[in-house]
């Protein structure tokens, strides 16, 4: 079928895959640690080392997945089946994680939380995540499509991050983390098989393209000039992202004085995110993904600024959320569709298409990032002297303003000098006119993965 459209209902399949990533995510991203220190006993420190040391071997687990994807030549596809397989699992190691056996001791608590958290993060969310990220650049070639994608999924991943926020604390009123963690899992499940089974691989692979050998693949990746440097911009982009939503819960709790500002900053982040990713796919079209990006990465530094004059100022915690939700939607939108491009464009520079390596690297990237922000939380805190279920000291709050506050508008002034070096917009149409041609060279089978820019 030529000139094959994605549809809105497969963009919202797609977009639950997410969706379904998120309820384990967002809720290991906000609440694991708590969980660890206050619930289950374990140390602030040794949660943050372990947590970096698991996400380091996760690391290399996504470089091996990005090589099973783009050896794998199913009827399903490439990656559907992956994210179909890792969905039961998905539930599991979520109630693994979250149900550390109170009868054990300190050193057992501490084995038990590195092999659980090893099972989800390394294996099971490395299959499932790294296959969904992998998916858009295999459902469509066409640069507009992949950016309606992005801000579809955005549009309903947002809403759930802020519910998982809100509702989590208030759930702890009446039931367990372990419970909670059942509901979660089951709901992930759910998703993550409606992604599968409601989305479509337009792009097929070329005779004998899953066998290029490995060493092949690995110098087409290298001689893509925007490969090291989105890379790098993935680790620091979850970095900010691991600060920004392991360190929320304490900031409002120790700086603040009320665990549920918490989920209070998140409903007025929201409005933001959606206003951003509503008018997303219109800015683009004028400004492209680099310049948005480089303006949402300096707008949300700048929301910083007002809180660490009025750090327990609850009006202006709210305002800057909101503003901070501008910049996130303008960066979501960007920060998948982008590697897309980049994709295509190693396609191109080099006659090489590598998906599962470069989807697979960005996602090391992210692993890394997640690993690094969560450990700096966990020894911030032990710098703070932080003990569970005790005052907070001087020091502590010192500790907190640090993981929100400080340490977030750092890493930012970084990721605006990393990004200035991955501007794949100014050759793009190029990118895309060479693809159109080559895939129309295939016949009637592949010409299907453009989608009509009409």
């Amino acid at each position: 079928m030529k000139n094959e459209r994605v549809r809105f209902g497969e963009q919202i399949a797609y977009a639950l895959g997410d969706v379904g990533c998120n309820f384990v995510w967002a809720t290991i991203g906000s609440f694991l640690i708590l969980y660890y220190t206050d619930y289950a006993g374990i140390a602030a420190a040794a949660v943050g080392t372990m947590m970096l040391i698991i996400r380091l071997f996760d690391g290399l687990a996504t470089l091996v997945m990005g090589w099973i994807i783009d050896k794998t030549n199913l009827r399903m596809g490439k990656v559907r089946p992956w994210i179909a397989i890792s969905a039961p699992f998905m539930m599991i190691a979520m109630v693994l994680l979250f149900n550390v056996p109170q009868t054990y001791n300190n050193n057992d608590k501490i084995i038990y939380a590195y092999l659980t958290y090893f099972f989800l993060s390394a294996i099971v969310y490395t299959m499932g995540n790294v296959s969904y990220n992998t998916l858009i650049s295999l459902i469509t070639v066409n640069q507009h499509e992949k950016e309606s994608l992005s801000a579809v999924r955005f549009l309903c991943v947002v809403p759930i991050m802020a519910l998982i926020a809100v509702v989590t604390p208030k759930l702890l009123e009446i039931m367990s983390f372990g419970k909670i963690s059942i509901i979660y899992g089951a709901l992930a499940m759910i998703l993550l098989l409606v992604c599968s089974f409601g989305t479509k691989e337009r792009y097929k692979s070329m005779e004998g393209e899953h066998k290029i050998p490995l060493n092949t693949r690995i110098r087409a990746v290298v001689k893509n000039k925007y490969f090291s440097a989105i890379t790098i911009f993935y680790m620091l982009f979850y970095i900010l992202n691991a600060l920004y939503s392991g360190s929320g819960v304490f900031y409002t709790r120790d700086v603040m004085g009320d665990i549920n500002l918490f989920g209070l900053s998140q409903v007025a982040l929201l409005p933001g995110v959606l206003l951003s990713l509503a008018l997303f796919s219109k800015i683009v079209k004028i400004f492209g993904k680099w310049k948005i990006m480089m303006f949402s990465l300096a707008l949300f530094a700048a929301a910083i600024v007002p809180l660490i004059i009025a750090p327990t100022n609850v009006p202006v915690l709210l305002i800057t959320s909101f503003i901070k939700g501008i910049a996130m939607g303008g960066a979501l939108g960007v920060l998948f569709a982008v590697v897309a491009d980049i994709v295509d464009y190693g396609e191109w520079k080099t006659g090489v298409r590598s998906d599962g390596m470069i989807f697979s690297a960005t996602n090391f990237g992210l692993q890394a990032g997640t690993g690094l922000g969560a450990a700096l939380i966990g020894w911030t805190l032990s710098w703070g002297g932080y003990k569970a279920n005790t005052m907070v000291t001087a020091k502590g709050i010192i500790a907190a303003k640090s993981i929100y506050l400080y340490q977030p508008l750092v890493v930012l002034i970084i990721m605006l000098v990393v990004f200035a070096f991955c501007n794949v917009d100014k050759v793009y149409p190029e990118v895309e006119a060479y693809l159109k041609e080559k895939r129309k060279s295939l016949g009637d089978d592949n010409i299907e993965l453009i989608a009509s820019k009409e």
